[in-house]
Parts: structure tokens; C-alpha cells; sequence
């Protein structure tokens, strides 16, 4: 259908003076300050931290960066920081920065990065397993400097390996993550990263494709049982960032770098390519407990922990507990796993409003006196893909919207439950961190009709 432009530009304009009409707003691409509301924000997480986004005097050209910021220093995705503290939506160069680049405030629970020495790979635990791989710290790693390292195996009658000990799992969820270089065209040799536990005789592993950036798990390992999942994701214009994920066993586990473990991009297991010969670039190592790869955490001689976000502002400018509504975009860094919260505001286990995932919907939830009353509406979110969500409630029950789309409404009209403070990126409680980017966050002080929510969400 051709919409007349005159119309286009009534629609354009009504739906920005609906946005104005909000009462709070907060961009969240590179400062928590709200531009509209009263009230401060008050963020914590009491350690250091690193995050994808642009140096002080970077333009588009330059490319991504991991920039390691302050403890209780918010992180902005894609952003440029030009000091602690101070970031930009901009290049140096003026320009602004993509939005599918710039994702906003990422907000993410506690992690600790198991691997000691993650990015000193001639220190030990880290050693030559098999074979001489003769790590070079040569190549251009996910900071920007010359950091990563080259390993190569040039033993044509058996693979070699390079590796450390991680130490003593639990019978849980971890993820493997390391830092792999681009490559150009077809390859005579691929790497393979693992991690594989020698007593109960469990691996997991994948072919790493680095012209393409696949991730091929492998579904067999002669005399041993392989598990888990792959995925690579790209970091910018050098690296791949390879994950996997796998539930390990309680016994001592091993990372391994294979240099040159396969003669083709997805061999899938049952034994490596002997015969490969070639180098391949690695940087900075992580192995930590959860079903998805978080922000490079740095280690030396200890495992590091980072904590986590929390970013709070006052209520008296947000929502109201007779009516209201809030809109966000958020981009999250992984796929659905567990319940997330994008944003919350909380009384006590009883009593609460949020805005949750569940791992299969996108529920606004209005929690009173024990008893849930849910909006729903089914969201199988990507990794890397950008969401606008929208919530409201009052006299007309409440309702959820999403990209352009109304979920399953709830019928209950009793006034909400609001705190003294709300969270974006947390559940109101300061837990429940979603691992996602989030911008544009708006709150009203009325109910917004269906054709509404679907306008600000579309």
C-alpha cells in the first residue's frame, strides 16, 4: 500500500507528540541522566567491567573496541567514551553512531571468569598439551592493541594442542568463550576450541569456520561423550567471538586451543584432521558458569568476578499505581534463558510490577498480595536483535505490546504495585539482569490505548 506523504507526515508527528507526552525519558545511549523527569539515577556495581564500543578519538573506520571501564562506571554498547564516565553517541569525527551499533545501557548479572591467565598464554596453567604450538603475542586483539596470540601447528602427522586446566566444575551450566581472528576465503586448515573433562571422558568442541564465523559442534569424539552447543558472533572487523556452552561434569576440566584441527570448515567431530598444519589467532580466554558468553572478564593469577549492574531512579516523576505506561528497546546478548527482568519496581516478594521474560514470553507483570496478573505476549528473541516492548495498566486492565503487535491483555484494574525507586535492567530487587542493551525508556502517567501501544512500539 502507498501512503500519501502528507499522511506519513501526520503520523510521524502524532506518534512524536506522544512520546514527548511522557513524563520520563531516558535515551540510555550513552548517559542514565533522564531528559525528562525529576529525580537522579543511582548506579552501582562495585567492580571493573569491559564492553564493546569506540576510544575517544575513534570514527566508524576504527571499529569496535573492548573497552574496560571503572567499577561503578556504566557501560553503553557501541558508544564512544571519551573519559570515565563521560561517553558519547557520536564519532569524534561528529557523526552519529548507528543505533544497531549504539544499544544502550547493558545491564548484567555477577559472573567470574574461571580461566586464570586468560590472555597470557605463555604463563602458566597455560602449556603445550601435545606438540609444540609456540604462542606469539603478534596480532591485533579485541582491545585494540597487539594483544591476541598466534598458535600454530606445522606437525603434519598429528594435531597439537594448547591448553590449561580450569580447575573443578559442578554439575552445571558453563560457557567456553575466547576471541578468534578473522580470516579471507577458503582455508587449508581450521581451528577447533574444547574444553573436556579426562576422567568421566565428556568434550565439548567446535570447528571454527573463520571466513564465515560458524561455530560446528561436534557430535562425536571416538571414545569419549561430546555435548554442548556452539555459536560465533562477530566483535568487529578482526575478530569472531566463539562460545560454547555445555553442562559439565564434577570432575577437573581442560581448555584447548587447536591451531590447525580440521581439513574443512564443519567437520563435526569423531576425530581431529591429523595431517592439518597452519596457525590461527586466539585472545582472551573465559570459562564461567551460565548457558551464554557475557563481557570479557580479564584474569591473572585468580579467578575475577564481576558484579553486577544496577541502575535505579526515583519513582516520583514515573510511574503512578492507579495507571501508567512504559516503553523501552532492549537488545539482548544472548537466547532466551531463564526469566530476565528490563525493568522493575519492588516492593517485597509479594509485591511488585516488572517487566519479565521468561525465556518464551514477554510478560508485564503486575504482582499483588502474592498473586500474579500477567500481560502476555510470546517472544523467541535473537541475540543482537533490537525489540521495542510496551506496557500499560488502569481502568481497561492491563496490556503488552510488542514491535507493533498487542499480546494477551489481563482483565484486573487494581492499582499497581510501585516503590519508592524503579530499575531498568533489573527487576526492582537488583537482580535478574537481562544481558541486553536498552534504550529509550518512557513512562506515562495515563493509560495508553491499544492503537497507542502499538503506534510507540512499531
Amino acid at each position: 500500500m502507498i501512503v500519501n506523504p502528507g499522511i506519513r507526515r501526520f503520523l510521524g508527528s502524532a506518534i512524536q507528540r506522544l512520546f514527548n507526552s511522557a513524563s520520563f525519558y531516558a535515551p540510555l545511549t550513552h548517559s542514565l541522566v533522564p531528559e525528562r523527569g525529576t529525580g537522579s539515577t543511582s548506579f552501582t556495581r562495585a567492580s571493573a567491567a569491559t564492553v564493546e564500543g569506540y576510544g575517544p578519538t575513534d570514527n566508524a573506520a576504527d571499529g569496535l573496541k573492548l573497552l574496560t571501564v571503572a567499577a561503578n562506571e556504566a557501560r553503553f554498547v557501541g558508544a564512544r567514551r571519551i573519559s570515565e564516565g563521560v561517553w558519547s553517541n557520536t564519532f569524534a569525527d561528529g557523526s552519529l553512531i548507528p543505533a544497531a551499533t549504539n544499544t544502550g545501557y547493558l545491564a548484567e548479572g555477577a559472573r567470574t571468569n574461571l580461566c586464570l591467565q586468560s590472555n597470557a598464554l605463555t604463563t602458566t596453567p597455560w602449556a603445550n598439551q601435545v606438540g609444540t604450538c609456540a604462542p606469539t603475542q603478534n596480532a591485533i586483539g579485541a582491545d585494540g592493541a597487539t594483544s591476541a596470540w598466534t598458535l600454530t601447528d606445522n606437525d603434519g602427522a598429528a594435531t597439537e594442542f594448547y591448553g590449561a586446566q580450569v580447575g573443578v566444575l559442578t554439575a552445571a551450566s558453563y560457557t567456553f568463550s575466547i576471541f578468534v581472528a578473522k580470516t579471507s576465503g577458503a582455508q587449508s586448515s581450521y581451528p577447533v576450541v574444547l574444553m573436556y573433562d579426562g576422567t568421566a571422558l565428556r568434550i565439548s568442541a567446535a570447528t571454527i569456520d573463520t571466513t564465515n564465523g560458524i561455530a560446528t559442534i561436534w557430535t562425536s569424539y571416538t571414545g569419549w561423550t561430546a555435548v554442548g552447543t556452539a555459536s560465533c558472533d562477530s566483535h568487529n572487523n578482526d575478530l569472531w567471538r566463539v562460545s560454547l556452552t555445555f553442562t559439565a561434569s564434577t570432575n577437573v576440566w581442560v581448555t584447548i586451543l587447536v591451531p590447525a584441527g580440521a581439513l574443512t570448515a564443519t567437520l563435526a567431530g569423531s576425530a581431529f584432521d591429523a595431517s592439518a598444519q597452519g596457525s590461527a589467532v586466539f585472545y582472551g580466554a573465559q570459562v564461567e558458569l551460565g548457558s551464554f558468553a557475557t563481557p570479557y572478564i580479564p584474569t591473572t593469577t585468580v579467578a575475577v568476578a564481576r558484579n553486577a549492574d544496577v541502575d535505579q531512579y526515583p519513582t516520583t516523576a514515573g510511574p503512578i499505581a492507579a495507571v501508567g505506561a512504559i516503553s523501552l528497546d532492549f537488545t539482548p546478548y544472548h537466547a532466551p534463558s531463564g526469566t530476565i527482568a528490563l525493568w522493575g519496581t519492588y516492593v517485597d516478594a509479594s509485591n511488585y510490577t516488572a517487566i519479565l521474560h521468561d525465556a518464551t514470553n514477554l510478560i508485564f507483570r503486575k504482582r499483588i498480595a502474592g498473586s500474579n496478573y500477567d500481560a502476555t505476549i510470546a517472544n523467541a528473541f535473537v541475540s543482537g536483535t533490537t525489540y521495542k516492548v510496551a506496557a500499560t495498566w488502569g481502568a481497561a486492565g492491563t496490556a503488552i505490546y510488542l514491535d507493533g503487535v498487542a499480546g494477551t491483555p489481563h482483565a484486573n484494574t487494581t492499582a499497581a504495585q510501585i516503590a519508592a525507586t524503579m530499575q531498568v535492567g533489573a527487576d526492582g530487587n537488583s537482580l535478574q539482569q537481562p544481558g541486553a542493551g536498552t534504550t529509550n525508556l518512557r513512562i506515562w502517567q495515563r493509560q495508553l490505548s491499544s492503537p497507542e501501544g502499538v503506534a510507540v512500539t512499531a
